[in-house]
């Protein structure tokens, strides 16, 4: 059964025996709408919960060379099931509906019987970088950094240790994976993808999102480190690639600011290796209405290679919240410089968000 049939073959049959159930004895479960549809049953032990998010997309583009163009895009178009079984395992479903295709992102479970030891196991992103793990929905640009998106892993098959303390002042993340991405019937090498990552947030939970949207009285800080190594292709044109990552977050009030740095070191086939770094900054202000923002950002991939050069993101955005990260308003202005092919690219993006 393909992907698409089998996500809708899914959904119908929650959707079907869920209410069935609750109706057979309405003292034994309860629906409602709670930012999403959910349905669950009174001792907590089942529940699920659908999410849609649809992002509509304009971009014009402005190359150095060639024509300016403006488009119309739907940019992602998400729907997922999540919630808990047997009371202490939580799961996630979601498919992603754009380019005419249909694609399976995640499907794991969380078996959270303590906390500080969470097995985690399915398909999902791979626990480097925080941009990568922040979701799409809850970004302050349109889209994560070209630094982010040189140097996260994404999504993967295998196997993961989480944990967070019970003040929520520290987490970690150990992972196991295939290491070939996504919806992929079998590993293509005999090495794994490893991945760590260590968080502290000294002030307290300080959530995977960008933005302050809750206006904190106080500081919140998130520094954190994360490593990881897999081997990319097979035969001879293998490559031995481990990673490094430095993550920091900080806001108070109205500001907030978000950076990380990464570097890579590639062992190629031929005995020949390749270095390349890369960060982002990310400023920003959320002025006191919570509806309004400006932020700017900053970002270069820097390959140590002469078949390429220094790539640079500079930019500027601005986005009008009617309901937090769920219902928004967001356009950015950017720049791309290749020092390689020595050009310049300019592109604005708006895009409306939809989240339910």
């Amino acid at each position: 059964m393909s992907i698409r049939k089998w996500t809708i073959a899914a959904t119908m049959a929650a959707l079907v025996a869920v209410p069935g159930t609750l109706r057979a004895d309405d003292a034994k479960g309860e629906a409602g709408w709670a930012k999403a549809a959910y349905f669950k049953t009174s001792d907590g032990k089942f529940s699920l919960e659908f999410n849609s998010r649809v992002q509509v997309r304009f971009t014009q583009l402005d190359p150095e060379d060639g024509d300016s163009i403006g488009s119309f895009r739907i940019r992602r178009a998400k729907f997922a099931l999540k919630g808990n079984a047997y009371g202490d395992i939580k799961y996630k479903i979601q498919a992603v509906w754009s380019g005419g295709s249909t694609t399976l992102e995640d499907a794991y479970f969380e078996f959270a019987q303590n906390k500080m030891a969470t097995v985690w196991v399915g398909q999902g992103k791979a626990f480097f970088g925080r941009q990568e793990l922040t979701s799409s929905g809850k970004q302050q640009f349109v889209d994560r950094s070209i630094a982010s998106e040189r140097f996260a892993h994404g999504r993967d098959q295998g196997i993961a240790l989480i944990g967070v303390n019970s003040n929520k002042t520290f987490e970690y993340n150990i992972g196991v994976y295939n290491g070939n991405g996504r919806n992929q019937s079998r590993d293509d090498n005999q090495e794994k993808l490893i991945v760590g990552r260590l968080v502290f947030t000294p002030f307290g939970e300080y959530k995977l999102e960008e933005s302050s949207l809750d206006y904190p009285d106080t500081g919140k800080l998130a520094i954190g480190i994360s490593g990881l190594s897999t081997t990319d292709g097979t035969g001879a044109a293998a490559e031995d690639v481990t990673r490094l990552g430095v993550e920091f977050a900080y806001k108070i009030g109205g500001f907030n600011t978000v950076a990380e740095y990464y570097s890579e070191n590639a062992d190629l086939s031929g005995g020949a290796s390749a270095d390349t770094d890369g960060y982002y900054i990310q400023l920003g202000y959320l002025f006191p209405n919570k509806k309004f923002e400006i932020a700017g950002r900053y970002a270069v991939v820097s390959p140590d290679s002469p078949v390429s050069a220094d790539e640079t993101e500079s930019g500027v955005a601005l986005s009008y919240y009617l309901h937090k990260h769920d219902y928004k308003i967001q356009g950015d202005f950017r720049t791309i410089e290749d020092d390689f092919t020595n050009s310049k690219d300019n592109e604005v993006r708006i895009q409306l968000q939809i989240a339910f």
